[in-house]
């Protein structure tokens, strides 16, 4: 299903655009893998196969978004580097997800790193695009093919560290008054 959505994005990206849409999209993804959203899925179950077929698919697909558009625009239209970062990404996610989960909390900087490089993509894709890359490219001259990737990277590790600050600095206070509340004297009424 990824090979076919990939191949799929790859064709669309060619529209004009297009690539600027998809590095929109990669813009909240990699924010996201910084600072993750309150993860409250409502999913019900299935009832019988075919709804849960549907439903791994639709999973499958939306999980997907993010290593696609990264892939095809890291790629910059070139199918056998697509072909290969597939190749590599597919089975490291696959299998190396436990693993990478171990050393992501072992070592939180590298969600920083992944979602900078993720940002990177995002702004080389808005000066690949076929429209918009050649009029950015001839108003702001040859400095922006790194400073629009890199003011795009630092941008996102800032707003995602602003955003995960800000998330543990609730969930402390939550944390704290439910203490308080657990260890305030109760007053027996009586009579």
């Amino acid at each position: 299903l990824r090979m076919v959505l990939t191949f799929f994005v790859l064709w669309l990206l060619t529209i004009p655009y297009l690539q600027v849409a998809g590095g929109l999209l990669l813009i909240p993804i990699a924010i996201h893998l910084i600072a993750p959203g309150d993860e409250n899925p409502h999913v019900k179950s299935a009832d019988n196969l075919w709804s849960a077929v549907k439903t791994i698919i639709l999973a499958d697909f939306l999980m997907s978004i993010d290593n696609i558009l990264s892939v095809a625009g890291a790629a910059n239209g070139d199918f056998l580097l697509v072909v290969f970062g597939l190749m590599v990404s597919i089975p490291i996610i696959v299998m190396g997800s436990q693993l990478i989960g171990k050393v992501l909390d072992k070592f939180p900087f590298l969600m920083y790193a992944g979602a900078a490089m993720i940002s990177w993509t995002s702004g080389t894709m808005f000066l690949h695009d076929k429209a918009l890359g050649p009029v950015i490219l001839s108003a702001a001259g040859g400095w922006i093919t790194w400073a629009l990737p890199g003011f795009l990277a630092i941008f996102v590790c800032v707003v995602g560290y602003m955003l995960e600050k800000r998330k543990s600095r609730k969930y402390i206070g939550r944390f704290q008054f439910v203490q308080q509340v657990r260890s305030a004297p109760t007053r027996r009424a009586t009579g």
